[in-house]
């Protein structure tokens, strides 16, 4: 019944971000205001991936000191953790900001939207680590649906806000970007109310253990996984800011479709599935484990396959049937052949979280620094030389450069899993 009601939430939350870039669309259309509003949000996105770092193996670690009977000790440490981490970020993003909009594109017009707009979005995410740790506690807990809702609150701002534009004929991203951030202020209230009342204990000796050990692997280990994230969206935003007005935009609808159908194939089932694989570690659970995995991967698998397909079609359809007037049929083409190259990195990413998870959690460190340096080596050669051979082909550079990313991700994971399965067994 709980992950029955999980999967309409998120079929909610992906609703929602179809009707988000579909409003998107219709008050912005594709040119200057629309790429502002996507690299602003990559931008910070990208900025509190490195934030939140001291926080990505939380439920690992969670189910870890629950059965040493250190749970209060341990949110306690991370909830004021999360704390420094938020005054931490806000003086970071005021003295970095320049040189974080300069990183994402080189066109001095574009930069300025961003600069005189930035700031109303970074109101919000000024609490993001707060906000994360609260997500993933509920997670930890059983509460699932709780922290699928917090997730989604920040986009229900988006839509009022796209909504009130609309209605009173106005382009403003400004005002968009400040109700996305009450947004997340609600998020927070909601998430303190939501999660059980917690018995503090904080203990110095403690803190110090745990920083010496589960937040420097965590930080050890977001840093591998966020330095990847973030030069592919440099990149990419880079090589692309290069071409006409709009070509941004036409990426990140593309990757909006993608995402959203990955939402609602996935629903709560990775969670779920994070929650299962830490409980097998902690209790050398192999055998269930191995189970896990292949159940999960391959029912997200076909069904996320053979809805791509079906969406690639009806896009088109979609778009007349809201009543879009502000994208050419050119236009349109190129988001759907986007969505065919997005969807199959999609496709890899599935396979890839679901392992890396693994071996994260198993703490095989050396081997995911060697996943990761290869496949964004092997990234920006390809993205280097296709933008060289084939400049005037976005698509086919981009879209290689994805594909080799998560491929060779897939692949050295998988060897790397392959290898310690044998050990084990």
């Amino acid at each position: 019944m709980s992950i029955n009601i999980g999967r309409l939430i998120v079929l909610f939350q992906a609703i929602l971000g179809v009707i988000n870039s579909y409003l998107i669309i219709k008050v912005f259309g594709l040119g200057i205001t629309s790429d502002t509003f996507f690299l602003s949000m990559a931008i910070l996105f990208s900025f509190y991936l490195f934030l939140v770092m001291p926080f990505e193996q939380f439920i690992f670690y969670f189910h870890k000191e629950k059965s040493k009977k250190n749970e209060g000790k341990y949110i306690s440490y991370q909830y004021i953790l999360s704390l420094l981490v938020c005054v931490i970020g806000f003086i970071l993003f005021m003295i970095l900001k320049p040189f974080l909009i300069s990183l994402y594109t080189t066109d001095s017009e574009l930069s300025v939207n961003i600069t005189n707009t930035i700031n109303y979005l970074f109101i919000g995410y000024a609490i993001y680590p707060i906000c994360y740790v609260i997500e993933k506690h509920a997670s930890s807990i059983g509460k699932i649906n709780s922290s699928i809702m917090l997730e989604l609150t920040p986009n229900i701002g988006v839509f009022l806000g796209l909504i009130i534009s609309i209605f009173h004929d106005i382009e403003s991203l400004s005002l968009i970007f400040m109700i996305r951030s009450i947004f997340i202020y609600i998020e927070l209230l909601i998430g303190v109310y939501l999660i059980e009342k917690i018995k503090f204990d904080f203990n110095l000796e403690y803190a110090k253990s745990q920083w010496l050990t589960s937040s420097l692997y965590s930080n050890k280990v977001k840093l591998i996984k966020t330095l990847p994230t973030i030069i592919i969206e440099v990149m990419i935003s880079r090589v692309l800011s290069n071409y006409s007005q709009g070509y941004v935009s036409i990426y990140y609808y593309a990757n909006r479709f993608a995402v959203i159908l990955k939402q609602i194939v996935i629903g709560p089932s990775f969670k779920i599935y994070q929650n299962k694989i830490s409980d097998n570690i902690s209790k050398s659970n192999i055998k269930d484990m191995f189970n896990n995995i292949y159940t999960y991967i391959k029912e997200s698998l076909l069904i996320y396959t053979f809805t791509a397909i079906i969406l690639y079609f009806l896009i088109p359809q979609v778009f007349m049937f809201v009543g879009v007037d502000k994208l050419s049929v050119d236009d349109v083409d190129k988001i759907k052949d986007f969505f065919v190259v997005l969807s199959c990195t999609q496709v890899l990413i599935i396979i890839e979280n679901s392992i890396s998870f693994i071996m994260f959690s198993m703490e095989k460190i050396k081997v995911m620094m060697f996943s990761y340096l290869s496949s964004t080596s092997a990234f920006l050669m390809s993205l280097n030389v296709g933008d060289f051979f084939y400049s005037t082909k976005p698509l086919f550079t981009i879209g290689s450069s994805l594909i080799v990313f998560y491929l060779f991700m897939v692949l050295i994971n998988l060897f790397g899993g392959y290898c310690e399965k044998n050990r084990i067994l």
